[in-house]
């Protein structure tokens, strides 16, 4: 059955995966950016997307704990933790809590505490109930398992070892102690020197090996890695040599591959039974992801690009330029590390593998966007003879194509199922279904995604009008809109303050009228009473204090009857960066860069401005000369930027932004 048409239409380029992510991954752990109050200096944690008050602005300071729902604050000198409800779970009793997790255990169980500045070789521990669990007398503790604890008293050369409720269980001599080759096994170590000398035993205190290994550095339980007259070398359990003792490292790899080196910083790879994939030179061998069948990376001391290996040493792509598949711009966000680019030696041509070597795309595309496999591939091919003209397709992540025809724009939408494109004829923007093409119908000229999840949408024979999650269009009794926006912190706070029914979802503006328009979750609106600017406490010459109107003001809401143009920042927190950072944009430079013939002829030296807008997702707009030296120097430099890939985009308050950047290309006679 193919489903009806849906009204939408696009503006500006959406940053819709990056709010979902953001609003996914706030539910999921419950963090938000601490705030500090203007007339009190006291922190507290706010909702951004709500305006709702999750920690009370009570404290003197509020420490995130990432990947929980928890925070760390501080007040009348000491600290405590609350949750994301404001209750206490360890009172403020503390002079330090620090958070400690076992292999396997998120969020956390326990807190080393302890009581002030002059102890802190007195540690305790705490469950997150706040119970008492060792008392704070040791100078390390740490949770190896869940259900295994250590801890090492003041110069003590003896580990205590502690059941969850800290019951004592065994000690054995040792400096430190961490996680074993599997889940039943520790790690006991006796010394700090970087090929540190340790011994593995069973969790529950026995000992697994003899003492025949007196310096261990690794073992799988299958193949051991130690040390002998200064060298280190592999052998099996019986002793039989894998690798003679001619090595200063050998560090393991979770597909029973080993890094191994020698002096000079010479580095190869070989396997479990002594074979050498990598031959020894002066380079560097990366793993690309933490898990048996990924690939390697073999980068030359000499080379800006790389070759990419399978785990039997396999040659899979030659000087070539790997990035993870993910198109990430989010700090909250994780890349996907399952499927990565690969790019031709001069980043022209893209094609994408999957982590274990299989290619999924051909080197046929200039841009391949990829989020999670929840997502499809959204990928540019770059048009042949004309320009930077090129063409946008979709695909799965088995390299089959999703779309029947190619489009001049694609973009993503919250919905994974769901893509905004542009028709060639009208230029104008539709929702495209890949399961059903068909039913897509172009007549939109703006569309804005809302972080609340909801579409700001505008066509030309009905305005401005608000789309549903489900791309439903949102009905009201009143008249439209001339502009719709989303909501910011002082239309959730006015909407609270008002007691407004449901959640506020956006905020409508109307030519003529004297205040903005709340309209919540079902469709309802409720005019805004005028906003104010905020006020403040300001100290007056008797050293009083009395409440004062904010220096800034609130822009006027009847002046916002136009679309607003995206913003471009000059300095932000996180400037743009070419992929790879300065020394990739250095090398770029120096691989591309023609250098003119008249100016080599008439010996023409010195330095280049192209300034140029690096957008929200990384592309590269409007790049111009500012600065020029004359004999086509200018022309060449504004080449080289247009040639550029896509760079990572700027960030303000965690958030990708379209950032103003200015290039200086030197031009060097050799």
């Amino acid at each position: 059955m193919t489903p009806p048409p849906l009204n939408i239409n696009f503006m500006q380029k959406p940053v819709t995966t990056l709010l979902l992510f953001a609003i996914c991954l706030h539910n999921l752990y419950a963090q938000f950016p601490v705030e500090t109050r203007s007339d009190t200096g006291k922190k507290g944690v706010v909702n951004p997307l709500t305006g709702e008050e999750i920690v009370a602005f009570e404290y003197d300071e509020i420490n995130v704990v990432v990947g929980d729902s928890v925070y760390q604050a501080k007040k009348g000198g000491k600290f405590g933790v609350v949750d994301n409800h404001n209750r206490v779970l360890i009172p403020f009793q503390f002079g330090m809590i620090s958070f400690t997790r076992g292999a396997n255990d998120q969020p956390y169980r326990f807190a080393r505490v302890y009581n002030d500045a002059g102890e802190k070789n007195k540690w305790g521990l705490i469950n997150r109930k706040g119970e008492q669990v060792l008392p704070m007398q040791y100078e390390e503790l740490r949770v190896v398992y869940p259900d295994l604890i250590y801890g090492k008293t003041w110069r003590d050369t003896v580990l205590h070892f502690f059941d969850a409720a800290g019951k004592l269980l065994y000690q054995v001599p040792g400096r430190s102690a961490g996680v074993g080759f599997d889940n039943n096994t520790v790690e006991i170590s006796h010394d700090r020197s970087k090929n540190r000398s340790f011994h593995v035993q069973k969790s529950n205190g026995k000992p697994y090996y003899d003492g025949r290994y007196t310096n261990l550095v690794f073992t799988d339980g299958k193949v051991v890695v130690y040390g002998m007259q200064g060298k280190l070398g592999i052998t099996t359990l019986d002793g039989d040599t894998i690798l003679p003792f001619v090595y200063s490292k050998i560090s393991p790899f979770p597909d029973g591959n080993f890094l191994v080196s020698t002096a000079g910083d010479i580095h190869a790879l070989v396997n479990s039974a002594g074979n050498i994939l990598v031959p020894p030179a002066m380079q560097k061998i990366q793993k690309w992801k933490n898990h048996p069948d990924a690939v390697y990376t073999v980068q030359p001391k000499s080379k800006s690009t790389v070759t990419l290996i399978d785990v039997r040493g396999k040659v899979l792509v030659e000087n070539c330029s790997v990035y993870p598949g993910a198109d990430w711009r989010n700090k909250n966000e994780e890349p996907q590390w399952d499927y990565l680019k690969v790019g031709t030696e001069n980043n022209t041509q893209q094609g994408l593998f999957r982590s274990d070597g299989k290619q999924i795309l051909p080197f046929e595309f200039s841009d391949i966007q990829y989020f999670t496999p929840k997502y499809p591939l959204i990928v540019r091919r770059q048009l042949p003879g004309e320009g930077n003209k090129s063409r946008m397709e979709v695909y799965d992540l088995e390299g089959k194509k999703l779309l029947p025809g190619d489009y001049p724009a694609l973009r993503f939408t919250n919905n994974p199922h769901v893509l905004l494109g542009m028709q060639d004829s009208t230029q104008k923007w539709g929702i495209i279904r890949p399961a059903f093409p068909e039913a897509a119908t172009f007549v939109y000229n703006q569309f804005n995604i809302l972080h609340t999840g909801y579409y700001a949408v505008n066509s030309d024979f009905g305005g401005w009008h608000l789309l549903d999650r489900d791309f439903r269009k949102v009905e009201w009794k009143t008249k439209r809109f001339d502009h719709i926006i989303e909501p910011t912190r002082p239309y959730y706070d006015l909407f609270r303050k008002q007691k407004m029914p449901g959640k506020l979802v956006a905020v409508g503006y109307r030519t003529g009228a004297g205040n903005p328009f709340a309209i919540n979750d079902y469709g309802l609106v409720f005019e805004f009473e005028p906003l104010r600017p905020p006020s403040v406490m300001q100290e007056t010459p008797g050293g009083g204090k009395v409440e004062v109107e904010a220096v800034e003001a609130v822009v006027a809401p009847e002046m916002v009857v136009e679309a607003p143009q995206p913003r471009v920042f000059e300095n932000v927190e996180q400037m743009p960066q070419f992929p790879g950072g300065d020394t990739a944009l250095q090398e770029f430079i120096k691989k591309n860069l023609n250098y003119p013939a008249i100016a080599r002829q008439n010996h023409i030296e010195g330095k280049v401005h192209i300034v140029f807008i690096v957008d929200e997702f990384g592309y590269l707009e409007d790049p111009k000369i500012t600065r020029d030296i004359g004999a086509d120097c200018g022309k060449e430099a504004l080449r080289l930027v247009r040639l550029m890939p896509k760079w990572i985009p700027g960030k303000q308050n965690g958030r990708p932004v379209r950032t103003k950047f200015t290039l200086p290309v030197m031009f060097v006679l050799d």
